[in-house]
């Protein structure tokens, strides 16, 4: 299969997703993915015609080419996968079990006698009894205590637990399931793109993962705050911040204070990090 072949795969398998709200943003990212890819195999060729250029020669010019370029245009064609990722970690987070009054000691005994009768039942009464229509009072009383107090084998209990919370949430995990899906064919790009930036290189991965992790993490990212209309970059033990440059702009974190800044540099205070500079 060719690469054009393969990508046209792939981006097909995200058209899949067309009619979702999100389909748009993260399909054009996939493109964009793939599109860095193509230029650094590109870059490559260019940098091979100079025959002047030994085997190392040439691999630290992509070196340097993927460090400037190529490896910060795909961390930031993925920033559309990571806010879906964001949006989809919320969403999760929303599927909660039913609300439980715990000052309520007639509710509380009138689970207990439920889960007492479902113990006391068969397995073929009791399958019978727990089902994905069930009266949502049974599932909740089921679900309040260990599954061994309902005579319920774990595995089956899990699935009472998805029958109640489908029962609560069904349009939201159908949302879930969706993007989920969608984020995973469209990411699937973001990751097939790495792989082809570390075979334009002929490195492993382990060397790889040496130029490109710090890129990805933004490892020294200078600290952006915003001044008004501008935003500048602060720097410890400066008095004065000067206007954040584009480059400075595109590596750049807004981090909270002092303390997370120093936290992501690896140093305990200022002190510390400005040692570190100064070595």
């Amino acid at each position: 299969m060719s690469l054009a072949d393969r990508n046209k795969s792939i981006l097909e398998r995200v058209d899949r997703h067309a009619e979702h709200p999100s389909a748009n943003a993260l399909r054009k990212a996939a493109e964009n993915c793939l599109a860095v890819s193509e230029r650094f195999a590109r870059e490559r060729d260019l940098i091979a015609q100079n025959g002047h250029l030994t085997q190392e020669g040439v691999r630290a010019q992509l070196t340097e080419a993927l460090r400037r370029t190529y490896g910060r245009d795909l961390r930031d064609a993925r920033k559309p996968f990571d806010a879906a990722a964001a949006k989809l970690k919320s969403m999760r987070e929303q599927v909660k079990p039913a609300q439980v009054d715990r000052t309520d000691v007639v509710a509380a005994l009138e689970r207990q006698e439920i889960r007492a009768f479902v113990r006391g039942l068969n397995v073929q009464e009791r399958t019978k009894l727990l089902t994905p229509g069930s009266d949502p009072r049974v599932l909740d009383a089921v679900l309040d205590a260990p599954a061994a107090l309902s005579g319920v084998p774990e595995p089956y209990f899990a699935q009472v637990k998805a029958w109640r919370e489908e029962q609560l949430h069904g349009p939201l995990l159908k949302e879930i399931a969706d993007l989920d899906s969608l984020l995973s064919e469209s990411q699937n790009a973001a990751v097939i793109a790495r792989g082809d930036l570390m075979n334009t290189m002929q490195i492993d991965q382990r060397g790889f993962d040496r130029i490109m992790l710090p890129i990805e993490n933004k490892a020294d990212a200078p600290w952006l705050k915003k001044e008004g209309d501008a935003v500048v970059v602060v720097v410890p033990g400066q008095a004065t911040y000067q206007p954040a440059t584009a480059d400075e702009m595109r590596d750049g974190v807004f981090f909270e204070s002092a303390e997370a800044f120093f936290k992501a540099h690896g140093v305990k205070d200022q002190a510390e990090y400005l040692a570190r500079r100064a070595a």
